[in-house]
């Protein structure tokens, strides 16, 4: 595109059939469709959005309707007629966002100029920067993420094709909402179901665990049952490294849970982590004494008291009273090695996946913190844009880069071609942690084998709380699968929507 060459509107945002009409050939396809000559007595860009009923006493003019977000998006007024197309916010946002284009190509008066332009032009009136910015802030950016303040500090042209062409991930999450048009990818909707499912999976798993915590707490753990304690302890560590190892994921993966919609999902990870934490120092303390008796087997004389000394037996027996009967002795590794599993293992899990916690925690109360901040900020100086930006950029979060333009396009070059080496410091604490994470439930399923390597339960007998135990996460896989077919059918349905759309602009 040269110099001289002035771009007037686009069509078919966000679609594969994009395209823009420029000065430099008024009399593409494009341009005819935008500005068709009024003996044609065809609608141009213009005519479809700024309709009468898209104007009001409050709106009265196209640039003043495009700043009203209900009108924008707000569906065509109806008399009677109950079928409609559906294109009314369609054609509105079509008309909106070439409003500025179409302002400043009309003040620029270009030599050449489409046969219809003035026709089109003539629905602008009344130009004016603030009502253009304000126009490229309702189209293009997104409320959701943006707030009240305004970022935009001049009216922008149309963004460029390539971008246009490139979907967003979901609607009013991105600088702009016309490539949602084209609905989001294939790989975006994988991710957006791993989300789902990790979790819903983290929700239940958080439940179940308080649940198994609670119970615990009921049947006096801070008694001297060591069979009851060799049983609980491992269960006890599922509502820490597990909890912690999700919870971990979710952040790292999917910063909405960083969001203050995030809240109650950190509120019921810390409390669960926490109950499970009382349990597990609770059990822990009850193998402290024994550990430190060197000069006999001290565990495994607790947990044959715990095996014989019943109430039918006058609570001891000679099996209790002497731990050394050569019968027993095959036994006495098994218990012993177990109890040091216990002993050693458990503390580091807990340490680690408590480290983790915490960072993550902190994480998002800087997160908070700082959108607070800001959000101060921007109300103390919300008169004074340029007083909002400086302030703001003295305090922002340590996570946002630094760079300019040049040094991240280099930064990103090296990137391309270096090795693990190049490898930013979040990514190394991400793989490490992750590691560390994998490594730590090793540790913890040869916790969870003990009961079954001392024959204290029998896995091939289901009782009833092994049967809870397992259908507790039926509900996340059928809603998982139940997300999945709606993918599928939104997929369907906004591929049809394509068509039609290509069919309506063609024809």
């Amino acid at each position: 595109m040269s110099n001289t060459s002035t771009e007037l509107a686009c069509l078919n945002i966000g679609n594969d059939t994009f395209e823009c009409c420029t000065s430099e050939d008024p009399s593409s396809r494009a341009c005819q469709a935008a500005f068709p000559a009024f003996s044609n007595g065809e609608d141009g860009i213009l005519d479809k959005g700024c309709r009468d009923d898209f104007l009001t006493e409050d709106a009265p003019g196209c640039i003043a309707g495009c700043q009203r977000l209900g009108l924008l998006y707000g569906s065509y007024l109806q008399d009677g007629d109950i079928n409609a197309s559906g294109r009314g916010p369609i054609e509105r946002f079509a008309s909106c966002v070439n409003v500025p284009a179409i302002a400043k190509a009309k003040a620029k008066a270009p030599d050449s100029l489409p046969e219809g332009f003035m026709a089109q032009a003539r629905h602008i009136e009344d130009v004016t920067d603030d009502g253009l910015v304000n126009v490229t802030s309702a189209v293009w950016t997104s409320r959701k993420k943006k707030g009240r303040a305004k970022y935009t500090s001049r009216p922008s042209n149309q963004p460029e094709e390539q971008a246009l062409k490139t979907p967003s991930n979901e609607p009013g999450e991105g600088e702009g909402i016309a490539p949602t048009a084209s609905g989001a990818s294939t790989e975006q909707e994988t991710d957006s179901l791993w989300y789902i499912l990790l979790e819903e999976f983290h929700k239940t798993q958080c439940l179940f665990v308080a649940t198994l915590m609670i119970a615990s707490l009921t049947l006096h753990i801070y008694g001297h049952d060591m069979l009851q304690n060799f049983l609980l302890m491992p269960i006890s560590l599922n509502g820490i490294l597990p909890v912690a190892f999700t919870y971990f994921l979710l952040v790292s993966h999917n910063s909405n849970i960083r969001s203050p919609s995030g809240f109650g999902l950190a509120a019921l990870t810390v409390i669960v982590y926490a109950l499970s934490s009382v349990v597990y120092w609770s059990l822990y303390a009850q193998f402290l004494p024994f550990s430190s008796n060197t000069s006999t087997p001290g565990i495994f004389s607790a947990v044959s008291s715990s095996l014989s000394a019943i109430p039918a037996c006058g609570h001891y027996s000679a099996f209790a009273l002497c731990p050394k009967i050569p019968a027993y002795q095959a036994s006495l590794g098994d218990i012993e090695g177990a109890g040091d599993k216990l002993l050693v293992l458990t503390p580091v899990i807990w340490a680690f996946s408590t480290v983790v916690l915490l960072a993550l925690l902190a994480s998002q109360f800087r997160y908070y913190y700082y959108h607070w901040r800001r959000r101060r900020l921007h109300h103390e100086h919300q008169h004074d844009e340029e007083d909002f930006k400086s302030a703001a950029a003295v305090f922002r979060p340590p996570w946002v880069g630094r760079q300019t333009t040049e040094a991240a396009a280099s930064h990103a070059s090296k990137r391309i071609r270096g090795s693990i080496i190049s490898l930013t410091f979040s990514e190394v604490a991400y793989i490490v942690a992750t590691m560390a994470f994998l490594a730590g439930m090793g540790m913890q399923l040869s916790l969870l084998s003990v009961p079954w390597t001392l024959e204290l339960v029998d896995p091939d007998g289901w009782s009833f709380g092994q049967v809870v135990a397992v259908t507790i996460w039926v509900p996340p896989l059928v809603e998982l699968l139940y997300e999945f077919e709606q993918k599928r059918r939104r997929r369907r349905e906004r591929r049809a929507k394509r068509i039609a759309s290509s069919e309506l602009t063609t024809a």
